[in-house]
């Protein structure tokens, strides 16, 4: 977490009850455990990790038709541009 002092090394111990972890300063003292920090950085990742689904938005209590009044709208559109006819490829290179 944040602002927290770095540890120089950890040690892996595989018990019977399980795998445990112990931290260890630069004398080779282990470090006690403190109060568990939640890091800002990854509480939003564990806040996802929830089996809940937040609905984005609630159905409507009724539906109400929708109508649009028609508009004509007249564009011009210009005439295609004539182009010149392409000519034959080379008879000799």
């Amino acid at each position: 977490a944040r602002h927290q002092a770095r540890a120089v090394g950890q040690t892996v111990v595989c018990t019977g009850y399980g795998v445990t972890t112990i931290t260890i300063d630069a004398q080779g003292n282990p470090v006690p455990d403190g109060p568990m920090i939640l890091c800002p950085d990854c509480v939003p990742a564990l806040a996802a990790l929830t089996d809940t689904v937040t609905p984005l938005f609630s159905a409507p209590s009724r539906l109400v038709p929708v109508r649009y009044a028609r508009r004509v709208t007249l564009v011009h559109q210009p005439e295609a541009p004539v182009h010149a006819q392409s000519r034959a490829p080379p008879v000799t290179v």
